[in-house]
């Protein structure tokens, strides 16, 4: 089923992430050890002219099981900023997790389908990158992956994720990219994400 692959959207804005309310997420407690869903980073140098996508560039790796989502079919992986997965990220945290749409069903009477992908499509959130057609959503207490290929890139896959799994791995990615960004906590841009992220965890009591 195809979900993602539409026009370039637009670089998501800081001040967007203040306009939606956080919902605090049903009570789980995080658990560390091995997940079936990951997503890994192999940080390289770059010559991006924005020194936040600069500082979040290297081969990204996103997998379930062992399988790569995010490799080309020569087998290597994509080559980008990660900066615009970070802020997609945090500005969507209750919605990847805790939103109880499966866009399957159809959108008849809730978001509609443009809207629906701008929070959980990640291609739809690439500024300009080459991220996979993959989107995320939770349903009570698993969390859906979808991947579409594109010609050369990508796979024909789908799945469910422990709920527990996804938002370990997702909360340690946005630490480790804030630990990368180190050099720039004091950058408008960051110091808001850091403060949506803390004011997003001391809500919900989770980590």
């Amino acid at each position: 089923m195809y979900l993602g692959s539409g026009e370039l959207a637009t670089r998501t804005k800081v001040r967007l992430l203040t306009r939606r309310g956080f919902q605090k997420p049903r009570s789980q407690g995080m658990t560390l050890g091995m997940t079936s869903f990951k997503i890994s980073v192999n940080w390289q140098d770059s010559t991006c002219s924005d020194p936040l996508e600069a500082a979040l560039f290297g081969e990204l790796d996103i997998s379930v099981d062992g399988t790569s989502l995010s490799k080309f079919e020569d087998g290597s992986l994509t080559t980008v900023s990660a900066f615009p997965l970070f802020v997609w990220i945090i500005s969507n945290w209750n919605e990847l997790l805790y939103e109880d749409q499966d866009p399957r069903s159809g959108f008849s009477g809730r978001k509609s389908r443009s809207d629906w992908l701008e929070t959980h499509n990640l291609f739809q959130n690439r500024e300009g990158w080459t991220y996979p057609d993959l989107s995320f959503f939770g349903t009570h207490d698993r969390a859906h992956y979808v991947s579409t290929p594109m010609p050369g890139f990508g796979l024909d896959k789908q799945g469910v994720i422990p709920v527990i799994d996804m938002k370990h791995t997702l909360y340690r990615f946005v630490e480790e990219c804030f630990k990368r960004l180190g050099d720039f906590r004091d950058h408008p841009e960051v110091k808001e994400l850091r403060e949506t992220w803390t004011t997003l965890h001391e809500n919900s009591g989770e980590f």
